[in-house]
Formats: structure tokens, sequence, C-alpha cells
């Protein structure tokens, strides 16, 4: 199978790859190298969430830090919730202000860290096999500073063009981007309950189009409004913006499949 290049400059958006290197790799093999010439450039726009839940978060880490190595301007990287609860949870970001919350790392290590932990010990040569009753100080130890420290410095919580917004989680149409709280735009799904209860013959009352992750019942495609994370079904997901073609690679599969 060819290259995925359905635009002259094409703009991939990647949704939530939670660990999952090999899926992504399939995706990479098929839009790389990213094209540059007088006349425009490829773009990926990667909208956050990767680490926790699959098997592979330094490996996904690793790849993005590749990724912008070699494609400094044409990558963006969207932090999601899971990013920044493991950037919280290791002392690379200041802790809740609500002291009703739970720890960073509590919430982390319930929703999926407790994995991505185990995955950057196995690669220190550790042989635990459960994080559970081993001090929070011992278990964030195992986590690459490396990959922390890159993730804090690369990250952004949205990224907005002359047609597109893009974020990880939601956001209120209602209110300038700017103005937005990291909590709603990394966390919040009213957005998507909005959109999935509106007609779809009804125009959405917002100017430019928004992509997105985070809801993971997708894809839901409607006219400005473009949510990608396909994790409950199990799919890694791509889509190309011009064209809105969208490719999916199946959890534990080699192939990408066009989403019909």
């Amino acid at each position: 199978m060819g290259k995925f290049r359905p635009s002259e400059n094409c703009i991939f958006a990647i949704p939530d790859v939670h660990g999952r290197a090999d899926e992504l790799q399939v995706i990479l093999k098929r839009i790389l190298p990213l094209r540059k010439n007088k006349n425009g450039q490829d773009k990926i726009v990667f909208l956050g969430d990767y680490i926790d839940r699959g098997s592979k978060s330094p490996e996904v880490i690793e790849i993005l830090i590749d990724l912008k190595l070699q494609y400094a301007d044409q990558v963006t990287l969207l932090l999601g919730n899971h990013d920044d609860l493991m950037l919280r949870a290791c002392n690379y970001k200041e802790q809740w202000d609500d002291p009703r919350k739970d720890s960073a790392y509590s919430i982390w290590v319930r929703n999926g860290g407790d994995e991505t932990i185990l995955s950057y010990a196995k690669k220190s040569g550790s042989d635990i096999t459960n994080i559970f009753g081993i001090p929070k100080d011992r278990n964030i130890s195992f986590v690459d500073k490396h990959h922390l420290d890159f993730l804090s410095k690369n990250t952004q919580i949205y990224h907005e063009t002359d047609s597109h917004i893009f974020i990880h989680g939601g956001m209120n149409y209602h209110i300038d981007l700017k103005d937005h709280t990291e909590e709603t735009l990394l966390w919040d799904r009213s957005l998507f309950d909005f959109v999935l209860n509106t007609s779809p013959d009804v125009k959405l009352p917002w100017k430019k189009k928004i992509v997105c992750g985070h809801s993971y019942m997708g894809p839901v495609i409607r006219d400005k409004y473009i949510m990608l994370d396909a994790s409950k079904a199990q799919k890694l997901m791509v889509c190309e913006l011009n064209s809105m073609e969208i490719f999916y690679v199946g959890y534990g599969n080699s192939k990408m499949t066009k989403n019909i």
C-alpha cells in the first residue's frame, strides 16, 4: 500500500495514542517523511494522551522525541489529561489547588498510570509486577526524567490556525480560547455531549472546525466538530483534515484500514 497523502499539504491529526507504539508506527510509515517545499509543508498535530493503558508508553514518547528533532516546526504536540496527570504526579507541574480532589498521583495510577510505571520499570531493568504497596517516590523514580522534561517543554494546551482549533478535551465556544482553564481544555466533555445531542441537520454555532480526542467513543464527525478518539473500539485513528480522509489501525494489527 502506498503513502497516505491525499492533499498537497497534508494536515494529519492523531488522537489518543495511549501507549500504542506499534500501531503509531504503522501510521507513521504511511505518512512519513513529511514533505516541505516552497509551496508548503505537511504537518502532524497530536491531540494528547500519549501514555497509559497500552504497554509501550516509553516507546511512544521516544517516537515523539525523534519526530520533533526531525520535524520541529511540522509536528505539534498537545497535552492530554493523562500526560498532565503524570507530570503533576512526578512533580513536573504544581499539584491541585482544590484540596477536595484526590492527588494527581492517585488519580493517575487508577487510570492507567500503573501500567505506565510498570513499563518504565521494565525498561530500567526492574522486575516489579505490581506498583501497589510500593512507595510513591519509588514508583515515580522509574519514569524517565528526559521524557518528563520533553513533555513539559514541548506540549501545549491548544493549537489554533486560521481554520481549525485543536484541543484535547473540550471548550466553551461562548468564550475566547485563551480564557479557558487547563482543566476545561484537558478534561471537559460537555462540548462532546452537546454535539451528540444536536441534530446533524443543525449547523453548529461556532466558526472554526474543532478537532479533539479524549472522549473515546469516536470517531464523531460533523461539519465543524471532529472527535477522533476511538479507543473504546480499540482503534488508533489518523485523519487528514484537508480531504477528511480517515484511516485507523486496530489494536494489535499491522495494517491501516480506511474508515467508511
